[in-house]
């Protein structure tokens, strides 16, 4: 058995750590997607495994409790060949490689569709076939696609939701009329949405906020099949929210349609509803939206990072809680690849690997504890090898994460002022590395980059600590 002992030779000490480093990517973590829960975190590793962190009461997390810890991130089961995965409410779809379908979670109204009204706490499979592609979630009703394009639905359809003509609910995937010619889909609240191999828009659902975009709005309005949105036949992507919505044309054109009663359709106007796509500004180069909860979040094939509407716990990631009414640049980087937003929080990654998450963090989905409102990108706390970060002595103010860790670590400073002194060395006392860096009062991250560095074992000192490892 090894085991290993420090000796403080210094007690000056503000912080210390020891750094392990079993692997080296060209990824600071192994996050490949990350999705929204009603209040959980869902990802997928580059292994091809999945992992959960926040509330579980109803088998969210798909590790076979209702036990929530908000601490550490979970795996979900063992297998490590999942693809795709979507999750809103409180249950989540997923396929694997092989095209099968799973799911997991509250089951209240069939949304898993098994057949049965039972929560499931770990996946289980969706029938036998093993050619979806593709996969959505509404409130209570599930969407997925198939490789020969037909769009198969199932779920609460109190209001058409289901787009199988009628308002009867489904427990097992029905398939949505006879069509085989959909590449697209999306869903979010009490509506789908899919696009067609020719570029035209359909919805379906309810149309009480102009949702559905179809020129028409009002609370008893409702369409039970697929309703074409206008005439256009250059749609590319499509995001569904729960009153508003977005898309992009093959252009690079940006559209918006439903309630703007914050902002959220980006026209710079609050209020009223648009019940056709209105195009958001004149620029061409959009690439991805991700839309919810009456916020907008896109990007640009350049790599930066847009938002805009409901602002009141941060969710435009602005710094600020105030409103928005248009597209507004978080930060100057041009590196992000991915977004993600659903109930007023928002995961974005960027091309290093990195995850971001702003707005609502109420039961650590961001991993920095339950903090209401994040006004600015907080990096998450994701567990991508099993390494630890130990700590020799630390100041209640200074915290190093993540732990277990990867390429890059941040180390956190609540509340310090003064010129602070930087050492990474390995465990011959050699140094790797070495800065001074004044950090103001305040909140402050310090990212350190490992990702040149062979694996093996590392100390991070601050201020002057001077430590020894010993192994026997």
């Amino acid at each position: 058995m090894i085991s290993y002992y420090f000796i403080d030779i210094m007690k000056k000490t503000l912080f210390s750590c020891l750094l392990l480093l079993l692997s080296f990517s060209s990824f600071s973590q192994c996050i490949t997607t990350a999705v929204n829960g009603a209040f959980t975190i869902i990802v997928r590793r580059a292994d091809g495994t999945l992992y959960g962190r926040g509330r579980n009461d109803f088998g969210q997390l798909g590790d076979g409790t209702t036990i929530t810890d908000y601490s550490t991130m979970r795996q979900i089961g063992t297998d490590n060949d999942w693809s795709d995965i979507f999750s809103s409410d409180n249950h989540t779809i997923a396929i694997k490689v092989n095209g099968t379908l799973w799911a997991w979670g509250r089951n209240n109204e069939g949304q898993i569709g098994n057949g049965t009204t039972i929560n499931q706490l770990i996946p289980i499979q969706i029938g036998t076939d093993n050619d979806w592609i593709a996969v959505g979630t509404g409130d209570y009703n599930s969407i997925a696609l198939k490789s020969n394009g037909t769009i198969w639905t199932w779920g609460k359809n109190d209001y058409g939701q289901l787009g199988n003509g009628t308002l009867e609910s489904s427990y097992v995937p029905q398939q949505v009329g006879t069509d085989t010619d959909w590449v697209k889909i999306a869903a979010k609240g009490l509506n789908n949405y899919a696009i067609k191999a020719n570029g035209t828009l359909w919805s379906w659902g309810i149309n009480s906020h102009a949702q559905l975009g179809i020129g028409t709005y009002g609370s008893g309005d409702i369409r039970t099949t697929p309703t074409q949105v206008g005439i256009d036949t250059d749609w590319s992507v499509i995001s569904g929210g729960s009153s508003n919505n977005l898309a992009i044309k093959t252009n690079g054109t940006l559209w918006s349609w439903g309630s703007n009663g914050n902002g959220e359709l980006g026209i710079g106007t609050f209020g009223g509803f648009g019940v056709s796509p209105i195009q958001v500004g004149t620029d061409t180069n959009w690439s991805k939206v991700s839309t919810s909860s009456s916020v907008s979040v896109a990007l640009k094939n350049d790599g930066t990072l847009w938002t805009w509407g409901f602002n009141m716990f941060g969710q435009v990631g602005d710094g600020t809680i105030t409103d928005r009414n248009l597209p507004v640049q978080i930060g100057t980087d041009h590196d992000w690849v991915y977004i993600d937003h659903q109930n007023n929080r928002t995961y974005a990654m960027k091309s290093n690997g990195l995850l971001y998450g702003f707005g609502i963090s109420t039961y650590n989905e961001f991993g920095n504890g339950a903090i209401l409102t994040n006004p600015n990108p907080v990096l998450i706390q994701i567990n991508c090898n099993n390494l630890d970060i130990t700590a020799i002595e630390k100041s209640e103010e200074v915290v190093a994460y993540p732990n277990p860790t990867s390429d890059y670590v941040t180390i956190n400073f609540k509340n310090y002022q003064r010129k602070t002194k930087f050492l990474i060395t390995n465990v011959l006392g050699q140094v790797i590395k070495q800065y001074e860096k004044e950090l103001p009062f305040g909140e402050n991250n310090e990212i350190i980059d490992f990702c040149n560095l062979e694996k093996g074992v590392y100390i991070i000192s601050i201020n002057d600590i001077k430590t020894k490892l010993i192994k026997d």
